[in-house]
C-alpha cells in the first residue's frame, strides 16, 4: 500500500510539473508514455519489477486473431456468450447479476473512479428491470468453470440518429485483474458497437489522473478529445475527467493485420 501510494504521489507530481510547464493534459500523457517506451528499449523490461507484472502461467493474453467477428457477436443480443479468451466469456447482464454488482461497490479502485456512478445507475434500477432498455446493450464477464461474473462493460446513451454511444468497462473481482480481461472484452464490445450496433463513434470518460486506465484506451485506438475541469466529485474532490473516442474510420479490426 505504501508503494502504491508512492507511485501516486510521483504520478501526479510529474503531471503537475509538466503541466505547469505548458505542457497539456494529452502531452504529458503522451510524454510518459515515450518515458515507458525509452525503459522498454533500454532493456530494463527483463527487471525484477518487469518479471514480476508479466502473466503466470495461466494467465491469458488475447492474441490478435482470436476476437469473434461481427456474425458471432450477434449471439450476445441473446442469451449467448461469447469467449474472450481461454478463461473468460461475455454474455448480457441479467437482473439476476445484480447480487454480485453490489458486491463491488464497497471496493477501493471502484470507488475512486467513475465505475462507482454506473454500478449505482444499474442498481438503482434493479425494481424496474423490464422497463430499462438502456440496459440491453450492457454485459458482463464471466470466469469459465465456476461462471462467476467478474466484470462489467458495454455502451448506453446510445443515439441511433448520430450513431454513438458512451463505452464504459470494470473488472470487479479484484483476483482477476491484471489477467486481460478488460482488453480481451473491450476488442470483442468495439466490434459490437461498430459492425453490430452500427455505431460511427464510441466515446468514454476516465479520471484525468488513472494512467494506466488512458494507456489501456490509447492501446486500443481511443483519442483525446478534451477535458472536463472538475466535473465530478470523488472523494470529496472534484476531479476533471478526459472525454476520449473512437470512430468506425479509425478502428482496425483486431484480427486484422497491423
Amino acid at each position: 500500500m505504501v508503494r502504491k501510494s508512492l507511485f501516486r504521489t510521483i504520478s501526479r507530481s510529474l503531471i503537475r510539473q509538466l503541466c505547469e510547464n505548458g505542457f497539456d493534459l494529452v502531452e504529458a500523457v503522451d510524454l510518459i508514455n515515450e518515458m515507458l517506451g525509452e525503459v522498454v528499449s533500454l532493456g530494463l523490461k527483463n527487471s525484477p519489477q518487469a518479471d514480476a507484472a508479466k502473466p503466470s502461467q495461466g494467465e491469458v493474453t488475447p492474441t490478435a486473431g482470436q476476437y469473434p467477428d461481427a456474425g458471432d457477436l450477434e449471439v450476445l443480443k441473446g442469451d449467448g456468450k461469447v469467449d474472450i479468451d481461454d478463461g473468460a466469456y461475455i454474455r448480457a447482464l441479467r437482473k439476476s447479476d445484480c447480487g454480485t454488482l453490489r458486491t463491488w461497490q464497497a471496493d477501493p479502485e471502484i470507488v475512486a473512479s467513475l465505475a462507482s456512478r454506473r454500478l449505482q445507475h444499474v442498481l438503482a434500477s434493479e425494481d424496474d428491470w423490464d422497463s430499462q432498455r438502456q440496459f440491453t446493450d450492457l454485459f458482463v464477464i464471466c470466469r469459465k468453470g465456476d461462471d462467476q461474473v467478474v466484470g462489467m462493460l458495454g455502451f448506453t446513451e446510445v443515439d441511433r440518429e448520430t450513431k454513438q454511444a458512451e463505452f464504459s468497462k470494470m473488472i470487479g473481482e479484484p483476483s482477476e485483474r491484471g489477467k486481460g480481461r478488460a482488453r480481451g472484452a473491450t476488442k470483442a464490445l468495439l466490434n459490437y458497437g461498430f459492425d453490430v450496433l452500427g455505431l460511427n463513434r464510441i466515446y468514454l470518460h476516465t479520471l484525468d489522473g488513472h494512467l494506466k486506465n488512458i494507456r489501456l484506451n490509447q492501446s486500443l485506438g481511443f483519442q483525446f478529445e478534451g477535458l472536463l475541469q472538475q466535473a465530478v466529485l470523488i472523494d470529496g474532490k472534484l476531479r476533471d475527467v478526459a472525454v476520449m473516442a473512437l470512430l468506425k474510420s479509425q478502428h482496425r479490426p483486431a484480427d486484422s493485420p497491423k
